[in-house]
């Protein structure tokens, strides 16, 4: 199986409701653009955010006990740093199944 490594925090802007790539929006769109095998546009990245986020959980459980509560812009790096030493900076990555994609 093809897998490509991304930084947590962009495996974390598709498994939260946290921008915290630290490539902002461009992370959010390389992650959802291999993990479904569509250049996406924006009006479909809520739907292939729903796709991939329940897979992602899926592959690595233990992103479901990562907490939110109290990130803000302000502390966000720090907050990654932290998260970056406990869970590791990069994680290999697989795209969804194909007959689970459908960027319409």
């Amino acid at each position: 199986m093809i897998t490509k490594k991304f930084h947590l925090g962009d495996i974390l802007s598709i498994t939260t409701d946290q921008l915290v790539s630290p490539s902002r929006m461009g992370g959010v769109y390389n992650i959802l653009n291999f993990m479904t095998g569509h250049d996406l546009m924006t009006h479909l990245l809520p739907h292939a955010i729903e796709e991939c986020q329940s897979y992602l959980l899926d592959a690595m459980p233990w992103l479901k006990e990562i907490d939110t509560s109290g990130l803000n812009e302000e502390n966000y790096e720090e907050w990654m740093d932290e998260m970056i030493k406990k869970y590791g900076e990069y994680h290999d990555v697989s795209p969804i199944p194909s007959n689970t994609t459908d960027p319409t």
